[in-house]
């Protein structure tokens, strides 16, 4: 087993942006500065915009790192972009709706504070009146203005998720193959924004982290020839590969962003491989096998058991 803690969030003086916008049909534009590789960002934002102003997420127009849309961005890494870009869109959504709200009071003669925005409308509570987001556009450009808020949000510290990682294998003295029987991972990343992404990234990084332990590795020819330059040589784990898992959650909301977010992106490939070779070291324990370095191949397995005398 292993017990880990990372550092995430990027350096703190680095923050991210985010504005928001009700265009004339309605829609509603959300430009950002942190740019994607594939984590899932567009789920994550949107449903913020989503949840504040009660529509379905193809009413959101998504726009990420584009600086003729918006001007700074600080980028994805450091598992920073939920607690960072993802606080920032909340920022800019809750300006924006508080300025729908008193626009919407001025137009319907109501109190904003009896007003709630509901199905792509602003209405009252009881449900007496209500104007469309698209009119509510609308009659803001008769009056030169421009329903659009921005915000920036950084960070005064740094979150610090965490975990536990346990790993069951199984080792074949005869050949040195590891099988891994049993992987159960226990993080806590704060506030889970969005539980399928936050499983996704777990589980991201948890085969990433077995690949690393167990396959993944640049191979140099004694004359100095790259022996792993493509996917045939270097080997990356597969459907096949990875053992089931198990994920567990624990929640302590963070208190350095409103959302309570920690990164949640790396954590099996820190906790995963120490765990695997810990536990492959514990089973060649008896067998006179103390170290071991990653990848964990069969070759280089019974390597070590030879050398210990035990094959």
């Amino acid at each position: 087993m292993t017990c880990f803690i990372e550092r995430a969030g990027g350096p703190v003086e680095f923050g991210e942006c985010a504005e928001v916008e009700i265009e004339p049909d309605g829609t509603i534009g959300l430009h950002v500065g942190s740019a994607p590789s594939g984590q899932g960002h567009r789920t994550v934002f949107q449903g913020i915009v989503a949840d504040e102003f009660d529509v379905p997420t193809d009413r959101i127009r998504w726009i990420a790192g584009d600086t003729g849309a918006i001007a700074t961005g600080g980028g994805t890494y450091g598992s920073r972009s939920g607690q960072l870009g993802a606080t920032a869109t909340l920022m800019a959504v809750r300006r924006l709706s508080d300025r729908c709200r008193r626009l919407a009071a001025e137009i319907l003669g109501a109190d904003p504070s009896n007003l709630v925005l509901r199905s792509g409308t602003v209405a009252t509570v009881d449900g007496s009146a209500s104007i469309p987001l698209r009119e509510l556009a609308e009659r803001a450009g008769e009056r030169h203005l421009a329903l659009r808020e921005f915000a920036e949000f950084v960070a005064d510290s740094q979150t610090f998720p965490y975990g536990a990682h346990a790993v069951e294998v199984e080792v074949d003295l005869d050949t040195g193959e590891v099988t891994i029987r049993r992987i159960v991972a226990v993080d806590d990343a704060g506030t889970i924004l969005n539980p399928m992404i936050a499983s996704g990234q777990i589980q991201g990084s948890l085969a990433q982290g077995v690949g690393q332990a167990m396959r993944e590795q640049v191979a140099v020819s004694d004359d100095g020839v790259l022996a792993s330059g493509t996917f045939m040589d270097y080997l990356l784990p597969t459907a096949s590969s990875v053992p089931d898992w198990e994920l567990l959650h624990l929640t302590t909301p963070a208190s350095s962003n409103p959302l309570g977010a920690k990164g949640v992106g790396e954590s099996g490939t820190i906790g995963v491989p120490p765990a695997i070779v810990n536990a492959v070291i514990d089973a060649l324990t008896p067998f006179g096998v103390n170290d071991l370095d990653m990848p964990l191949t069969p070759r280089r397995v019974w390597d070590a058991l030879d050398a210990a005398g035990a094959t």
